[in-house]
């Protein structure tokens, strides 16, 4: 495979990387805890990089995240593209704030990410939803820290 740039290569690592995150076995309690990780590392990725393509880049990868996870073809791209929509809205103001801020982006991101997803869910399946899963938004916003830390030293560093 011939990576031309560092920001191809960086999305071929954030894609291995949320691939194997979200391959982790946990027990059934704990899936509901997970957080959604392709939001985040390409939330990062967004900043840093421009955003040619991001929208058709977050397809595939809602797309493969929803066939390793076995879930409606779709649901996680949709999901996926209306939270890039609002952290390319905030993208300036995101890039320059403080962790706090960055948290709150984050957040809303999943915020929106959720009822997408869950909105999508319950059309298909009906109203059997683990309440649970409503504070992923929550978990997602207390790593963000860790996950830009790890973002920024493992892939966006040039190993090709």
């Amino acid at each position: 495979m011939l990576i031309k740039s560092s920001a191809q290569a960086s999305l071929f690592k954030l894609l291995i990387f949320t691939l194997i995150f979200n391959a982790i076995p946990l027990p059934d309690y704990m899936l509901v805890f997970m957080p959604i990780w392709i939001l985040m590392f390409l939330s990062q990725w967004l900043v840093i990089n421009k955003n040619e393509g991001i929208y058709f880049i977050a397809l595939l990868i809602g797309l493969l995240i929803d066939i390793q996870l076995s879930d409606f073809l779709g649901q996680n791209s949709l999901a996926l593209i209306g939270s890039l929509l609002f952290i390319n809205k905030v993208k300036k103001s995101f890039a320059f704030s403080n962790y706090t801020t960055q948290q709150i982006y984050i957040f809303v991101a999943s915020v929106i990410y959720l009822i997408i997803y869950l909105g999508i869910f319950i059309m298909i399946n009906g109203f059997y939803v683990d309440y649970w899963i409503l504070t992923v938004p929550l978990i997602n916003a207390i790593i963000w820290p860790l996950v830009e830390i790890f973002s920024n030293r493992v892939i966006h560093r040039s190993f090709f």
